[in-house]
């Protein structure tokens, strides 16, 4: 991070969605597939975070000074695979619609997860520009 950070964060948003870890591929018939369910929490994950920038009005994030992702539910996911299932739904799809550019450091260079044992789940993420 740069030596001059503001203090803010510039976006900041909840979603209120299950949590859900990334899924590693699976294989069959020679080819490499995602399993449903997380296919299905990843469009739904993309979605929200495509209606939240839209709405505010949020031009999709190129660079970064740091992220911060907040988690709040039930305590059976490895954080880090909460966190790959979040940066990995905010890329752009198939038409070029996402939340951020990349996951890549060049985009997000600094990042802090945190997690709380919830019986409601979110997850709240903060950036900082």
């Amino acid at each position: 991070m740069s030596n001059t950070v503001n203090t803010n964060p510039q976006i900041t948003f909840t979603l209120n969605i299950p949590l859900k870890s990334k899924a590693r591929p699976r294989f069959a018939s020679g080819h490499a597939y995602l399993p449903k369910d997380y296919r299905e929490w990843k469009t739904l994950c993309h979605n929200k975070l495509l209606g939240v920038f839209r709405e505010n009005e949020w031009d999709q994030i190129t660079q970064a000074q740091h992220i911060s992702i907040h988690f709040c539910g039930h305590a059976r996911h490895d954080l880090d695979n909460l966190v790959g299932a979040v940066l990995d739904a905010g890329l752009s799809d198939s038409k070029g619609f996402g939340a951020w550019a990349d996951d890549r450091v060049t985009v997000f260079p600094s990042l802090c997860a945190t997690f709380e044992k919830s019986r409601d789940q979110s997850i709240r993420i903060e950036i900082w520009l």
